[in-house]
């Protein structure tokens, strides 16, 4: 929706237009920051194509209104630690070892996933025809937003990690790019290739695990597609067996996926709440559940801890503690036995690292 308002404030250059344009991206830019990316590649357009209206004040004051949305959710980051901009940094993995040759191939071949397998090629000969999208406005506008985006999450998952989807702003602008030049060219069969070669791949994938075994294909960690997320609901199982045995209706943990899977399996299979608690004694907001489920609130309750935590900092910090049979959390789509432990008695992270 911004890119369609983008184009028409560009058409009508009315007040209005540029307003819409403006909310648009400033609630684009509270859903997710890489929003912040459309307002680059829209300068640059203006740059390239409307350098004129650069001088007016209807795009500066689009771009003030639009960054004015992100005020509340920056004075909330001013009052947590800047939790959501921790979390960003975390994921990216910057501050870690740079160069990882064989992220950098697998992000760019997922994308033939993603994009597809005829519809990608097809951007790339679109992007590579400078005489196309040199002479037409639009089409250099369908680049500017797609290719440079696709080129920086390249060199991110170069330099430390991008996950297949984070290149996803690319592709509206892509999409449309890479059919323009299809059609230019005059590929209908590759078009209608490309949408049936999509379709069939999303049904196939969607439906894997019951074609595979009709077809005779063993599923296993090269032939699942899924296989890095299987290994959860068993682990929630044995954390539910605990809950039962223990009496207790917390799951508590030092990561946020073990936190978020072991309590969602959890509760499948006891058919009743369980509450999520996040084991924090560095005291740092990393995630939601450090901000509003620290293991500090569980009160006088039990609750199961699952992590290779130190057992006497663990005494140090509560009351009870009891080792119980370790829970088989997945890790690259293995089980792995991880430590867990039944506490009760919080009082404080005083010795645990705090």
């Amino acid at each position: 929706s911004s890119l369609l308002l983008f184009l028409r404030a560009l058409e009508t250059d009315r007040w209005r237009d540029w307003l819409a344009l403006s909310a648009a991206v400033g609630l684009g830019l509270l859903a997710k920051y890489s929003m912040g990316l459309f307002l680059l590649c829209a300068l640059a357009v203006l740059w390239i194509d409307h350098r004129p209206r650069l001088a007016g004040p209807k795009p500066w004051i689009a771009v003030l209104l639009a960054l004015t949305f992100l005020l509340p959710n920056l004075a909330w980051n001013l009052d947590h630690q800047f939790a959501t901009l921790r979390h960003t940094a975390e994921i990216s993995q910057l501050d870690r070892k740079l160069f990882h040759p064989d992220s950098f191939l697998y992000f760019a071949a997922a994308q033939f996933v993603v994009m597809g397998p005829l519809l990608l090629p097809a951007l790339i000969r679109a992007a590579v025809d400078r005489r196309a999208w040199r002479s037409d406005p639009l089409q250099r506008l369908l680049a500017i937003f797609s290719v440079p985006v696709l080129g920086l999450f390249l060199l991110l998952s170069l330099l430390s990690r991008a996950n297949a989807n984070w290149a996803a702003p690319a592709y509206v602008a892509a999409t449309v790019l890479a059919v323009s030049w299809l059609a230019r060219e005059n590929r209908r069969r590759w078009f209608a290739a490309a949408v049936a070669v999509n379709l069939i791949m999303a049904a196939t994938l969607y439906h894997w695990h019951r074609i595979a075994p009709a077809a005779g294909i063993e599923l296993g960690r090269r032939t699942d597609p899924f296989d890095k997320l299987h290994g959860w609901n068993a682990a929630g199982e044995r954390v539910a067996d605990h809950l039962r045995k223990m009496g207790c209706r917390a799951v508590a943990a030092g990561d946020r996926t073990a936190i978020t899977e072991l309590t969602y399996y959890a509760r499948r299979a006891l058919g009743e709440p369980v509450a999520p608690l996040s084991w924090n004694p560095a005291g740092i907001i990393r995630h939601h559940f450090d901000l509003t489920a620290d293991v500090a609130r569980m009160g006088s309750g039990c609750a199961i801890l699952v992590g290779g935590f130190d057992a006497q900092r663990l005494r140090r910090s509560f009351t009870q503690v009891e080792a119980l049979a370790p829970v088989p959390v997945p890790f690259e789509g293995r089980p792995q036995p991880m430590p867990a432990w039944r506490v009760a008695g919080f009082r404080g992270y005083e010795g645990a690292g705090r």
